[in-house]
């Protein structure tokens, strides 16, 4: 959770005032510090990100040991075009790459794993309890925005906003699936969601700085 706070925290403060404390170093240093300590141990498929994350915000490259190692995690769970077995684990890996600014490897496969995910609903998740991942829609949208093109990434998307309007409630909120209680977490992924679908403007923002914000729908595809 150290990697995690201390990024969300920069990136609060990035957002109110534009500037980063002058801590930011010993954040840095805490981090390294960290990974050299520990290494990768105990951290799941989701976590491995927030190192890529944490630097974007930063505004720094990741450090080389520490990018290798995480990649290597990565690139030994992928099988069949999935990480770990699922969109979020594989969402993940992808945002790293696009962090990284590298060619996410198998790409193709990756892609055609994932559109084949999709519900008659137009969401996605595969696993027998669907509130293992609540995020899995937005994270399939990303990874289709991401790496394809093409009438049937574009369909894909189109069905996905559906069912992310789905979700919408009488309060105007979004709840994480239709009939659930509205709440911040889903209104934040949902319209996310809509925004890699095209259907909400993209809000602009200063540049260089969407890479940074949130979990990647502001992150401009390959082509843009």
């Amino acid at each position: 959770m150290l990697v995690y706070n201390t990024l969300q925290s920069l990136l609060g403060l990035r957002i109110i005032g534009g500037r980063l404390p002058a801590g930011r170093d010993a954040a840095v240093r805490a981090v390294v510090e960290l990974f050299r300590e520990h290494g990768l141990e105990g951290f799941p498929f989701y976590a491995l990100d927030f190192f890529g994350q944490f630097f974007s915000i930063i505004g720094r490259s990741v450090p080389r040991l520490i990018a290798r190692a995480v990649w290597r995690k990565y690139a030994a769970s992928l099988r069949g075009g999935e990480v770990g077995g699922h969109v979020a684990s594989t969402f993940h890996f992808v945002h790293f790459a696009r962090l990284l600014g590298k060619p996410v490897p198998h790409a193709e496969a990756i892609l055609a794993k994932t559109l084949g995910l999709q519900e008659p609903d137009g969401s996605f998740n595969r696993m027998p309890d669907p509130a293992w991942d609540v995020h899995a829609t937005f994270d399939a949208c990303f990874i289709i925005r991401q790496l394809g093109k093409g009438s049937d990434c574009a369909r894909a998307l189109y069905r996905a906003a559906r069912w992310a309007f789905s979700c919408r409630n009488r309060d105007g909120g979004f709840g994480h699936f239709p009939g659930r209680k509205s709440d911040m977490d889903a209104c934040y992924f949902h319209a996310g969601t809509l925004v890699m679908c095209g259907i909400l403007p993209a809000r602009k923002v200063p540049s260089g700085t969407g890479r940074m914000l949130g979990w990647g729908h502001l992150l401009p595809a390959p082509s843009a």
